[in-house]
């Protein structure tokens, strides 16, 4: 429902978060390296050395991979403000947009637009009395 801006880079993972392009599929071997799999972009970005964040031995196709990496961290410039804006084009959450995209539109019965429309109200006690 929402993608990622990033900006700081505290507020999305560095694997998986979407608007980012997701490292999991692009370095697939890399990741399965990774010692943590939900770091964060900024904690990843702020690594010394980015071999401390993977389990060796590394395979030479994952070291090249982790070398690619090294370079997309390195070029990327992290500012101060997160930005998570979402599909609907808003920045703002709205949980009856939410809703709409969980469910999209489905067609109703008649019979029920009626029911609904009568505003009939219930006759029956539903609580029992306790005195």
């Amino acid at each position: 429902m929402a993608s990622v801006i990033v900006l700081d880079g505290k507020s999305c993972f560095l694997w998986v978060d979407l608007g980012w392009p997701s490292l999991e599929t692009v370095i697939s071997r890399t990741f399965s390296a990774a010692k943590n799999k939900s770091i964060s972009l900024a904690k990843a970005h702020m690594a010394l050395a980015i071999i401390d964040l993977f389990n060796l031995p590394l395979l030479v196709e994952v070291f090249q991979q982790l070398q690619h990496l090294e370079e997309i961290l390195r070029s990327l410039i992290l500012s101060q403000n997160p930005c998570w804006p979402y599909i609907w084009s808003s920045n703002n959450f709205a949980s009856s947009k939410a809703y709409k995209v969980h469910i999209g539109h489905c067609s109703i019965h008649v019979a029920f637009k009626r029911l609904w429309n009568s505003s009939c109200q219930c006759k029956q006690k539903v609580f029992p009395d306790f005195f």
